[in-house]
């Protein structure tokens, strides 16, 4: 029997996932506010970076093939971070 991801499960375990999942999503505003106020890149690593952003897109496509739209929001979040950290990085 296949398990349906996009049933509302009710378990504590779920919601702490919820959670964290944008808690991770947002893990990287900081870092990004720091750089814009500060103009300082000098510290950030762009190889971490960069697989911050590649392992955010499987979970973005992970999200939708499972139709989890938790998952697509924090992922999405994610990327956005990250991807703006490389750009300013490279500028």
């Amino acid at each position: 029997m296949k398990e349906n991801h996009s049933t509302v499960h009710h378990h504590v375990i779920d919601r702490v996932i919820v959670i964290s999942s944008f808690v991770s999503g947002l893990s990287l505003f900081p870092e990004v506010y720091r750089v814009f106020s500060t103009h300082t890149t000098n510290t950030m690593s762009q190889t971490s970076l960069f697989i911050i952003l590649l392992n955010s897109l499987v979970w973005v496509m992970y999200g939708l093939h499972c139709k989890m739209g938790t998952l697509l929001i924090s992922s999405t979040l994610t990327i956005l971070a990250s991807g703006s950290l490389i750009i300013v990085n490279l500028l």
